[in-house]
Protein backbone atom coordinates (compact mmCIF):
# COMPACT_ATOMS: atom_id res chain seq x y z
CA UNK A 1 0.00 0.00 0.00
CA UNK A 2 1.21 3.51 -0.81
CA UNK A 3 1.30 5.97 2.08
CA UNK A 4 2.49 9.54 1.59
CA UNK A 5 3.66 12.06 4.16
CA UNK A 6 2.69 15.71 3.87
CA UNK A 7 3.08 18.67 6.19
CA UNK A 8 0.39 21.24 6.79
CA UNK A 9 2.12 24.60 6.65
CA UNK A 10 1.28 28.27 6.32
CA UNK A 11 1.72 29.66 2.79
CA UNK A 12 0.80 32.93 1.09
CA UNK A 13 -2.44 31.25 0.01
CA UNK A 14 -3.25 29.99 3.51
CA UNK A 15 -2.64 26.59 5.07
CA UNK A 16 -1.67 23.88 2.62
CA UNK A 17 -0.69 20.21 2.74
CA UNK A 18 2.72 20.01 1.08
CA UNK A 19 4.82 16.92 0.29
CA UNK A 20 7.90 16.46 2.43
CA UNK A 21 11.46 16.36 1.12
CA UNK A 22 12.72 12.78 1.08
CA UNK A 23 16.40 12.00 1.70
CA UNK A 24 18.49 9.63 -0.43
CA UNK A 25 18.03 6.93 2.23
CA UNK A 26 14.24 7.27 2.06
CA UNK A 27 13.80 9.21 5.29
CA UNK A 28 12.31 12.66 5.87
CA UNK A 29 14.41 15.81 5.83
CA UNK A 30 13.11 17.57 8.96
CA UNK A 31 11.15 20.80 8.34
CA UNK A 32 11.68 20.76 4.55
CA UNK A 33 8.72 20.58 2.17
CA UNK A 34 8.02 21.14 -1.53
CA UNK A 35 5.96 24.26 -2.27
CA UNK A 36 5.13 24.97 -5.90
CA UNK A 37 7.99 22.74 -7.04
CA UNK A 38 10.53 24.46 -4.78
CA UNK A 39 12.08 23.19 -1.56
CA UNK A 40 11.31 25.41 1.43
CA UNK A 41 12.05 25.14 5.13
CA UNK A 42 8.96 25.33 7.35
CA UNK A 43 9.53 24.51 11.05
CA UNK A 44 5.84 25.16 11.75
CA UNK A 45 3.04 22.73 11.06
CA UNK A 46 2.20 19.08 11.60
CA UNK A 47 3.00 15.99 9.53
CA UNK A 48 0.13 13.99 8.05
CA UNK A 49 -0.21 10.53 6.54
CA UNK A 50 -2.24 10.24 3.34
CA UNK A 51 -3.49 7.04 1.69
CA UNK A 52 -6.36 5.66 -0.37
CA UNK A 53 -8.97 3.43 1.25
CA UNK A 54 -12.00 2.16 -0.66
CA UNK A 55 -11.39 4.76 -3.32
CA UNK A 56 -11.34 7.63 -0.84
CA UNK A 57 -8.39 9.65 0.37
CA UNK A 58 -7.70 9.32 4.07
CA UNK A 59 -5.62 11.74 6.08
CA UNK A 60 -4.29 11.37 9.64
CA UNK A 61 -2.21 13.79 11.71
CA UNK A 62 0.77 12.14 13.36
CA UNK A 63 3.25 14.64 14.83
CA UNK A 64 5.35 17.73 14.24
CA UNK A 65 8.44 15.53 14.56
CA UNK A 66 9.86 14.03 11.34
CA UNK A 67 11.10 10.83 12.99
CA UNK A 68 7.73 10.07 14.56
CA UNK A 69 6.03 10.84 11.24
CA UNK A 70 8.29 8.41 9.36
CA UNK A 71 7.76 5.64 11.94
CA UNK A 72 4.01 6.24 11.74
CA UNK A 73 4.19 5.79 7.98
CA UNK A 74 5.93 2.43 8.39
CA UNK A 75 3.28 1.29 10.89
CA UNK A 76 0.44 2.45 8.63
CA UNK A 77 1.85 0.55 5.65
CA UNK A 78 2.04 -2.63 7.73
CA UNK A 79 -1.52 -2.10 8.93
CA UNK A 80 -2.89 -1.57 5.41
CA UNK A 81 -0.98 -4.56 4.05
CA UNK A 82 -2.40 -6.71 6.84
CA UNK A 83 -5.93 -5.56 6.08
CA UNK A 84 -5.42 -6.27 2.40
CA UNK A 85 -4.41 -9.81 3.38
CA UNK A 86 -7.63 -10.21 5.33
CA UNK A 87 -6.12 -9.78 8.80
CA UNK A 88 -8.28 -7.88 11.29
CA UNK A 89 -6.15 -5.16 12.91
CA UNK A 90 -8.91 -3.04 14.40
CA UNK A 91 -7.99 -3.96 17.96
CA UNK A 92 -4.53 -2.44 17.62
CA UNK A 93 -5.68 0.66 15.77
CA UNK A 94 -5.69 3.06 18.75
CA UNK A 95 -2.38 1.98 20.21
CA UNK A 96 -0.32 1.92 16.99
CA UNK A 97 -1.71 4.63 14.75
CA UNK A 98 -2.87 7.39 17.06
CA UNK A 99 -0.49 9.99 18.39
CA UNK A 100 -0.11 9.89 22.15
CA UNK A 101 -0.39 13.29 23.79
CA UNK A 102 2.61 12.77 26.06
CA UNK A 103 4.77 11.54 23.15
CA UNK A 104 3.83 14.53 21.01
CA UNK A 105 4.58 16.95 23.85
CA UNK A 106 7.97 15.33 24.51
CA UNK A 107 8.84 15.61 20.81
CA UNK A 108 7.79 19.26 20.81
CA UNK A 109 9.91 19.93 23.90
CA UNK A 110 12.94 18.38 22.22
CA UNK A 111 12.44 20.69 19.27
CA UNK A 112 12.14 23.72 21.58
CA UNK A 113 15.27 22.64 23.45
CA UNK A 114 17.29 22.56 20.23
CA UNK A 115 16.12 25.90 18.87
CA UNK A 116 15.18 28.16 21.77
CA UNK A 117 16.60 29.43 25.05
CA UNK A 118 16.61 27.18 28.09
CA UNK A 119 14.11 29.33 29.98
CA UNK A 120 11.69 29.02 27.03
CA UNK A 121 12.05 25.24 27.15
CA UNK A 122 11.50 25.27 30.93
CA UNK A 123 8.36 27.37 30.48
CA UNK A 124 6.86 24.95 27.96
CA UNK A 125 7.80 22.00 30.15
CA UNK A 126 5.88 23.44 33.11
CA UNK A 127 2.83 24.19 30.96
CA UNK A 128 2.79 20.70 29.44
CA UNK A 129 3.06 19.22 32.93
CA UNK A 130 -0.02 21.21 33.96
CA UNK A 131 -1.93 20.09 30.86
CA UNK A 132 -1.11 16.41 31.35
CA UNK A 133 -2.19 16.74 34.98
CA UNK A 134 -5.44 18.39 33.91
CA UNK A 135 -6.36 16.28 30.89
CA UNK A 136 -7.52 12.70 31.21
CA UNK A 137 -7.14 12.13 27.46
CA UNK A 138 -4.26 10.14 26.02
CA UNK A 139 -4.30 11.07 22.33
CA UNK A 140 -3.83 14.35 20.48
CA UNK A 141 -6.82 13.62 18.23
CA UNK A 142 -9.13 13.49 21.25
CA UNK A 143 -8.38 17.04 22.37
CA UNK A 144 -11.08 19.55 21.49
CA UNK A 145 -11.27 23.31 21.75
CA UNK A 146 -13.47 22.92 24.83
CA UNK A 147 -10.61 21.09 26.56
CA UNK A 148 -8.42 24.15 26.16
CA UNK A 149 -11.15 26.39 27.50
CA UNK A 150 -11.51 24.10 30.52
CA UNK A 151 -7.73 24.20 30.93
CA UNK A 152 -7.98 27.96 31.35
CA UNK A 153 -10.38 27.43 34.25
CA UNK A 154 -8.01 24.84 35.72
CA UNK A 155 -5.11 27.30 35.65
CA UNK A 156 -7.17 30.07 37.14
CA UNK A 157 -9.06 28.16 39.85
CA UNK A 158 -6.90 25.14 40.67
CA UNK A 159 -3.48 26.69 40.19
CA UNK A 160 -4.52 30.19 41.30
CA UNK A 161 -2.61 31.86 38.49
CA UNK A 162 -3.04 35.51 37.56
CA UNK A 163 -4.84 36.35 34.28
CA UNK A 164 -1.63 37.42 32.54
CA UNK A 165 0.11 34.18 33.54
CA UNK A 166 -2.90 32.15 32.42
CA UNK A 167 -2.80 33.91 29.06
CA UNK A 168 0.92 33.16 28.61
CA UNK A 169 0.46 29.48 29.41
CA UNK A 170 -2.57 29.18 27.16
CA UNK A 171 -0.50 30.64 24.34
CA UNK A 172 2.07 27.88 24.87
CA UNK A 173 -0.62 25.19 24.64
CA UNK A 174 -2.18 26.94 21.63
CA UNK A 175 1.19 26.97 19.86
CA UNK A 176 1.62 23.25 20.51
CA UNK A 177 -1.80 22.20 19.21
CA UNK A 178 -1.48 24.53 16.25
CA UNK A 179 1.76 22.69 15.38
CA UNK A 180 -0.17 19.41 15.56
CA UNK A 181 -2.56 20.69 12.91
CA UNK A 182 -5.51 21.35 15.20
CA UNK A 183 -7.66 23.94 13.36
CA UNK A 184 -7.91 27.15 15.37
CA UNK A 185 -7.21 25.72 18.84
CA UNK A 186 -8.35 28.99 20.40
CA UNK A 187 -9.91 32.15 19.06
CA UNK A 188 -8.53 35.55 20.03
CA UNK A 189 -11.68 36.16 22.06
CA UNK A 190 -10.99 33.01 24.10
CA UNK A 191 -7.85 34.42 25.66
CA UNK A 192 -8.27 35.85 29.18
CA UNK A 193 -8.18 39.59 29.47
CA UNK A 194 -5.84 41.34 31.85
CA UNK A 195 -4.85 44.88 32.65
CA UNK A 196 -1.44 45.69 31.28
CA UNK A 197 0.87 46.86 34.02
CA UNK A 198 2.00 50.43 33.62
CA UNK A 199 5.75 50.62 33.28
CA UNK A 200 7.43 52.64 36.02
CA UNK A 201 9.60 55.37 34.62
CA UNK A 202 12.61 56.61 36.56
CA UNK A 203 13.28 60.33 36.56
CA UNK A 204 16.69 61.71 35.64
CA UNK A 205 17.65 62.51 39.23
CA UNK A 206 16.78 58.95 40.28
CA UNK A 207 18.99 57.49 37.54
CA UNK A 208 21.85 59.74 38.61
CA UNK A 209 21.53 58.63 42.24
CA UNK A 210 21.38 54.97 41.13
CA UNK A 211 24.46 55.38 38.97
CA UNK A 212 26.46 57.03 41.75
CA UNK A 213 25.62 54.24 44.18
CA UNK A 214 26.86 51.52 41.80
CA UNK A 215 30.36 50.02 41.99
CA UNK A 216 32.71 51.04 39.19
CA UNK A 217 32.24 47.72 37.36
CA UNK A 218 28.46 48.23 37.21
CA UNK A 219 28.93 51.83 36.08
CA UNK A 220 31.05 50.63 33.14
CA UNK A 221 28.41 48.05 32.24
CA UNK A 222 25.68 50.68 32.54
CA UNK A 223 27.60 53.05 30.23
CA UNK A 224 28.28 50.27 27.75
CA UNK A 225 24.63 49.22 27.48
CA UNK A 226 23.45 52.84 27.37
CA UNK A 227 25.82 53.84 24.59
CA UNK A 228 25.45 50.67 22.47
CA UNK A 229 21.76 49.98 23.01
CA UNK A 230 22.61 46.36 23.88
CA UNK A 231 20.23 44.44 26.10
CA UNK A 232 21.12 41.90 28.78
CA UNK A 233 21.82 38.84 26.62
CA UNK A 234 23.52 40.84 23.88
CA UNK A 235 25.86 42.40 26.43
CA UNK A 236 26.45 39.01 28.05
CA UNK A 237 27.74 37.38 24.88
CA UNK A 238 29.44 40.29 23.13
CA UNK A 239 33.04 39.50 22.15
CA UNK A 240 35.91 41.57 23.49
CA UNK A 241 39.43 42.23 22.29
CA UNK A 242 42.35 41.28 24.53
CA UNK A 243 42.98 44.92 25.41
CA UNK A 244 39.36 45.55 26.41
CA UNK A 245 39.28 42.29 28.38
CA UNK A 246 42.43 43.32 30.27
CA UNK A 247 40.95 46.74 31.16
CA UNK A 248 37.66 45.08 32.19
CA UNK A 249 39.45 42.73 34.57
CA UNK A 250 41.27 45.66 36.16
CA UNK A 251 37.94 47.36 36.85
CA UNK A 252 36.37 44.14 38.12
CA UNK A 253 39.21 43.52 40.58
CA UNK A 254 38.29 44.85 44.08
Amino acid sequence: MRVNITKRIQTLKGRRYCPVVVTDSGGIQPDWVVVGGNKEKHPEGCYYLEWQENGQRKRQSVSNDATIAFNSKVSKIKELDARAAGIDVRASDDSTNRLELRTAMNAFLEKIKRSRQNRTWQGYKVVFGYFLEFSGKNYVEDIQRTDLLDFEIFLREKRNLAPRTVSNKLNCVKTFFDAQGMPKPLEKSDMPRYAKREVEIFEDHQLIDLYRSCPLRDQVLYDFMLMTGFRDQEARYVSRSKQITSEWRKLATP
